[in-house]
């Protein structure tokens, strides 16, 4: 199968667009510009997310689209307009080019944890339901728990020289290689 991977350069495209190759699948690494360099065999195609510039050309000949676009903000404004111009790019795109599956990662929770992050996740699930009826394009929203990295990346946020403020977060974290046979 011939899949886009946006966000492919990032924690877990690298793992999918790397277990999709070994399962017999053709992934190609959606990347903003030709400063990305390939990693372990990476086929890179150029394409903006926010203007949409080039996502036509990515998405040629392409059975599925997996979504694993962010942002690093933590500020709902940003993140929302991000993930919801992201989405409707992304169908626009997929509708031309005649691709039949589009999949969105997200978060286990996103609806009952009132972060400004993930109020703006919602939006994107949102979106990829509409944009889906308005296009025709089939789609999965898929929400998987907190990669094992995420506590590391919280202690590394909320240190403050020597102190750290340690968060009470109740969390059943996943293996990214989980996460990306989960998703093929």
């Amino acid at each position: 199968m011939q899949l886009l991977i946006a966000g492919g350069t990032g924690t877990s495209g690298r793992v999918l667009a790397r277990r999709a190759a070994a399962a017999g699948h053709h992934p190609r690494v959606l990347t903003r510009g030709p400063s990305q360099s390939p990693r372990d065999g990476q086929h890179l195609v150029q394409g903006d997310l926010t203007t949409g510039a080039g996502l036509d050309e990515a998405v040629v000949g392409v059975d599925a689209v997996i979504d694993l676009s962010n942002i690093s903000t933590a500020r709902y404004q940003p993140a929302a307009a991000f993930f919801t111009t992201a989405t409707d790019h992304l169908f626009a795109a997929e509708q031309r080019a005649g691709v039949t599956h589009h999949l969105t990662l997200s978060i286990v929770g996103v609806d009952r944890f009132p972060s400004p992050y993930y109020r703006a996740k919602l939006d994107q699930e949102a979106t990829v339901t509409a944009a889906s009826a308005r296009t025709g394009v089939g789609y999965s929203i898929v929400r998987v728990t907190q990669f094992y990295d995420f506590a590391a990346l919280i202690l590394q946020r909320f240190r403050f020289r020597r102190f750290v403020l340690a968060p009470p977060l109740h969390s059943q974290p996943v293996h990214l290689d989980d996460v990306a046979d989960h998703l093929l």
